[in-house]
């Protein structure tokens, strides 16, 4: 009996002592999910508030986009003679062009070098490897040491990094030099065995640095003249190709050759691009930098009557420097045409005189070794033809 009574006492005992901690364990429980549910509302709250207070000025940042007007060449204008025959005119080329959005890395460009390399055949030559036996034409690109070493470093990126010291680093940090000092302490330390290994990589090389020579949103020819294949492949496969397009370039074209050339003039290539000596002054007349200007004779004379009106492309670009969308904004026109008071059949005959004339006279006299005449109309003063020659004696011809 006693027995049973001690064992239900402490049942008893062993029963309240239970249900006292299963009711501090439920306690805490409850405690603590309501501390959840509160900081889930406040989150839920402060979510509300910054979707209802602030939405539409985060949404605005998000969708915040660049405008960035482009101009586009045109044709410029032709000359004709007084006939209306025409002396100079443009040669229509097929070409690609590259055009670098803005966030776009070394490796990116890299990329698309390589991928072009292969697609399209492209003239360089180089003499740091000696001197170059090939042909060169205005097409050829011609590489620099530089540029070699500059894609030397693209693609060695740990090596190039060995090239800094840590007494270089420790001049950084102690001011004696800056961030933008060592890049030429790179390129000063590559050696000719080093750039050897990107011999193979010319066409590349030369591809990059036409790449890299334009201005962000503004489309740099990379090849003019490609062939009917060339230009077939490439535009097969423009998708894999960010930032390169294919269009028409304009060359200028003497239809009489080397007659009257130096009256006429010539233009700037693309890469020259404007006159260092005029540069201040074609840029406030609204050209890009590489622009193809008139630089002697009637082409600079009368670059504003030959040069037109630009097309101007408006492009638009997300943050990160995507293209959005392009918008024509002029549709451009090609320059004016020139008439001159020549007459080219003329001209023609009278260089043909002054060289006859020029060469009999020589056989009799040795003072006879030039000619020049002018032809004019003598009721306006037009210019009908003019010209000039002089017998070069050099050992080929004494």
């Amino acid at each position: 009996m006693n027995f049973f009574n001690l064992y239900k006492q402490s049942e008893g005992v062993y029963m309240k002592t239970k249900k006292r901690k299963k009711t501090h364990v439920s306690f805490r429980i409850n405690w603590l999910f309501i501390v959840v549910f509160l900081l889930f509302s406040a989150l839920i709250l402060r979510l509300g508030f910054v979707q209802i207070v602030y939405g539409e000025n985060y949404k605005r940042e998000v969708e915040k986009t660049e405008d960035e007007t482009v101009d586009s060449p045109v044709p410029r204008g032709k000359m004709l003679d007084r006939y209306d025959r025409v002396i100079v005119d443009n040669k229509p080329l097929n070409a690609v062009t590259y055009t670098r959005l803005k966030g776009v890395t070394q490796e990116d460009k890299l990329k698309v070098a390589k991928k072009l390399a292969t697609l399209i055949d492209v003239p360089v030559t180089t003499d740091v490897f000696g001197k170059s036996d090939k042909k060169k034409d205005k097409n050829t690109i011609k590489l620099t040491e530089r540029d070699l070493k500059d894609y030397w470093i693209a693609t060695h990126p740990k090596a190039a990094a060995q090239k800094i010291t840590a007494a270089d680093k420790q001049k950084v940090k102690e001011g004696q030099l800056s961030e933008d000092d060592l890049y030429p302490l790179q390129l000063k330390r590559i050696t000719k065995n080093e750039l050897l290994s990107v011999k193979d990589d010319l066409e590349v090389i030369a591809i990059k640095s036409k790449m890299e020579g334009g201005y962000a949103l503004t489309a740099q020819i990379i090849k003019s003249g490609l062939t009917d294949k060339e230009l077939a492949v490439i535009s097969e496969q423009l998708g894999d190709l960010p930032g390169v397009d294919t269009t028409t370039y304009w060359d200028r074209m003497y239809t009489y050759d080397d007659l009257l050339s130096t009256l006429l003039g010539k233009i700037t290539s693309a890469d020259e691009g404007l006159p260092s000596e005029n540069l201040q002054y074609y840029l406030s007349h609204g050209y890009s930098r590489n622009d193809r200007v008139g630089k002697s004779y009637l082409e600079k004379q009368y670059e504003d009557v030959l040069r037109g009106q630009k097309a101007r492309v408006q492009n638009v670009t997300d943050r990160s420097g995507n293209l959005v969308s392009q918008e024509t904004v002029t549709e451009g026109q090609r320059g004016s045409d020139l008439i001159l008071t020549i007459d080219m059949e003329l001209q023609k005959q009278v260089e043909d005189i002054l060289t006859k004339a020029v060469t009999s006279g020589a056989a009799g006299s040795r003072l006879m070794d030039r000619a020049f005449a002018i032809m004019m109309d003598p009721h306006t003063g037009d210019i009908l033809a003019m010209g000039g020659k002089q017998l070069v004696t050099d050992k080929q011809t004494c």
